[in-house]
This record gives C-alpha cells, structure tokens and sequence, in this order.
C-alpha cells in the first residue's frame, strides 16, 4: 500500500506541528517531563493504598499528620513547608505556621502566596500594620495577585486609615469587579467616609452579585436613608429583615462550616497533590499515584489532579484506566475541547473506534479550529478505511489552514483513498516541496507516479 497508519507519521501520535496529539502531559504542567517517561516493568498499581480516610470531622488533624509526612520527605522543597503551615494556621497554631512559612521563604523567596498567608495571620493576630506591609510583598512578586489588595484595605481600615483603604478596594475592583465581598468593604467605607452616593453604587452592586449579604443590604439601608430616599430605604431594609428572619447564629455556623469545609477540603487535596508532584520528581510513582488518588477522593471535583492521574496513567501504557478518569473530567467539563480530543485519541489507541469518534467528533464541535482533532480524526478514518469521505474534508481544512509538509501528504493519504489520484499526487508534490531532502515523501511520490 502507497499509505498505511503505522508507516504515515505514526497515526495517532503526532500531530501536524509536532506536539504530542494525546496533550495532557503538555498541558498538565506540573508533571510535563516527570510522568511521561518509560515505566516499563513497574508495577505501579499494585502498592496497598494505606493513607488513612478523610473526613470533615478530622480534617484539621489528618491535614497536620499528611502535611508532616511530606515533609519528612522533603524539607529541601518549600511547597510542604507551606502545606503544614496552613495545617498550622487551621489549628490556630499561628508563631509555629510563621515558622513553616518563613523556612519556606528561605528556600524561594518569590513565593508571593507565603506572604499573602503571613499577612492573613497578622490580620487573625490584630497586628494590621505588620500584615499591610507583609500582603504588600506579595504584590512585589505578583502584582494582580487576587485578593491582595482587598486584604491590604481590610488591614488599613481595622487601623483606621478609611482613604488608604479605600484605595487598596478600588485597585481590587480594577481587576475584578465582580468581587462581591470587596464591592460591600468599599461601600463600607465610603459610608464612614460619608461620600454616600459613591457608597450607595458599590452595595448596590454587592447586593446583586451576593443576594444572601446581610451586611450589604444593611450597610445600604443606611446610605439611602441619609440620602433622603425614603422608600429604597424601606424596600432595602425589609430585604433586610427577610434575611435577618434567619437565626444569626445558625445563619453565621452554616457560612463557617460551608466555608470550613471548602478550605479544609483544598488544603488536604492540595498536600496530597503536591506530593504527587515531589514523589513523580524523585521517579517514587507508587507513592505518586497514590497521592493523586487520595487528593480527587478528597476532592471529587478536583480537576487538576485528575489531568495529572490520567498523564501518568496514559505515560505507564495503562491507557483504559486513563480513559476512565478523562471520562470523569468530561463529565466534570464537558464543554472542554481539550479533554474530549484527550479522551478521543486514547479510545483510538485502545481500538474502540466508536467512543474515539464520537469525542473528538465533539471536539471538534466545539472547537472547529482545532488541528489536532482535524489530524487524529482523519488518520484514524484512513487508517481503518471508515468515512474517508470525512477524512478527506478534514485533510483538505487542515492543509489549508496549517499548510506543512506533514498536513499535505496527509492530504494525500486522503485523495488516494477517496480514488482520486491526481489530486493525491498534487498534494504529494507539495509535502515534497516543502520537504524536499524528506525520504518518505520522496518514496510516495515516487509510487504514486508509478500508479497513476
């Protein structure tokens, strides 16, 4: 045959460009270099999963106990001095958090989320001036760090400086104006610095992004109410009080606990991702993929660490356990282009040609831009004799756009199935052209002459 998949760049493997046509190792960036090595011979599933449960109930333990275990692991890395030291500050266990982080900082003092974390725990401590100049650093090492400058107009105002506060709210604003909980502090602020109409814009616009903010609807009753409108203020104030019908406490321990559990959450996924990361650097997968694999059962949403469990999946050959996890993250993200190529391609290489046709069909739905579904779909149509019809426009949109070498004689796999064999040879000489010292595309062309 003139053509054949495992002769015509490797079907499925490589797209135009060169990037691998499977990308999440290219996107998943932590693990780029790390898990898509060799690993034949590893029995990387067959360790015993013995990390202990999760639960809410000892999240704040279990977190101090994981974070500790990386650490003695890894006291040459900062990240696992952060961890415990948020393990720490959870506990309010604030000058021994202070420790972990500035050992952290020792080992890589641009780590703008060390400060910010240094600054929180001044503002637990009422130490505001220290934490406005501590927040004020990590802005030095990321300037549109969010929430930075809402935190450092927090610590102005507790210390009574309401223009150097609201400065520090606008500049959040700036960036993120959909921030509901700076929109309130702002208005706040201009409330006590009594520029009411400029207060009355901001919690109007907290209200509407936070329905539920009592302390929006509040803060605005008193606005209007000094403005003389009269009947805002009325209708304000009985949105007020249909809020207030809930009991404050329970309404303040169901905002802890949400908010408790969000935190705790991310802070035992984050350590048991991050030592994934560490143990995938010093080539210790077991340990890796157990790490990953605790951190989404903390985390059943947790994106990331399931882009990373599938790279290292997909990098050991174990491609249907890989497919089964990108099943999942569709479904968590089922309008990512990416993740439906992703999961495409690894059912191409498995031989499950319907499923790989249905998700990069889709991929291409909804990205119809996308070169690397063109090449994969259209390889894996010619490679199999299916829908080379389809192939052929896919081959012919891809050369047009993206006209290499590769995309050509691409082209003209396409033509020479489709039986039209001139516009095979045309698009033969084109790869050539472009690649003239190719011996593959000289060898084509050379046969596709002889056939005519």
């Amino acid at each position: 045959m003139l053509f054949s998949g495992a002769g015509h760049a490797c079907a499925y493997s490589f797209n135009p460009q060169g990037r691998a046509a499977w990308p999440a190792g290219g996107r998943t960036v932590l693990f780029i270099g790390v898990f898509l090595v060799s690993l034949s011979g590893a029995a990387i599933g067959d360790e015993r999963d013995d990390l202990p449960e999760f639960t809410l109930e000892t999240a704040r333990d279990y977190a101090l106990k994981a974070a500790r275990s990386v650490l003695e692991d890894a006291s040459n890395e900062a990240q696992p001095h952060f961890n415990l030291a948020m393990a720490l500050a959870q506990l309010g266990r604030y000058e021994e958090a202070e420790n972990e982080i500035r050992a952290g900082l020792k080992l890589n003092p641009e780590r703008d989320d060390m400060y910010k974390a240094l600054g929180e725990i001044r503002i637990r401590q009422s130490r505001f001036e220290e934490a406005a100049e501590l927040l004020r650093k990590a802005l030095d090492s990321d300037p549109d760090a969010e929430g930075v400058h809402r935190r450092i107009g927090m610590a102005l105002a507790h210390s009574g400086d309401h223009e150097g506060a609201q400065k520090e709210y606008e500049l959040e604003l700036e960036r993120r104006p959909n921030d509901a909980l700076c929109q309130f502090l702002l208005g706040q602020t201009l409330l006590q610095l009594k520029e009411y109409e400029a207060a009355e814009k901001h919690l109007l616009e907290a209200c509407r992004l936070d329905p539920q903010s009592v302390n929006a609807f509040y803060a605005l009753t008193q606005v209007q109410t000094r403005l003389g409108k009269r009947e805002e203020a009325k209708e304000t104030l009985n949105k007020f009080r249909e809020l207030k019908k809930l009991d404050k406490a329970q309404m303040a321990r169901e905002i802890l606990s949400r908010d408790d559990e969000r935190a705790l959450r991310e802070l035992c996924r984050s350590i048991h991702h991050d030592a994934a990361v560490f143990y995938a650097s010093e080539q210790r997968w077991q340990l890796a993929e157990k790490h990953l694999r605790q951190a989404i059962r903390i985390d059943p949403k947790a994106i990331q660490s399931r882009e990373n469990l599938a790279s290292f999946l997909f990098g050991s050959g174990r491609l249907r356990e890989a497919a089964e996890i990108y099943e999942e993250l569709a479904e968590l993200k089922p309008d990512d282009a990416d993740i439906l190529l992703d999961l495409g391609t690894m059912y191409a290489q498995l031989g499950d040609l319907e499923s790989a046709e249905v998700r990069m069909e889709r991929a291409l739905e909804l990205d119809p831009d996308m070169p690397e579904a063109m090449n994969n779909l259209a390889r894996m149509y010619l490679a199999n004799g299916r829908r080379v019809e389809r192939a052929l426009e896919l081959a012919q949109r891809l050369a047009t756009d993206h006209p290499t070498a590769m995309n050509y004689d691409l082209l003209a796999w396409a033509y020479y199935a489709n039986g039209r064999m001139e516009m095979a040879l045309e698009a033969s000489a084109s790869a050539l052209e472009l690649e003239p010292d190719n011996p593959r595309f000289l060898n084509r062309y050379k046969k596709l002459q002889s056939a005519r």
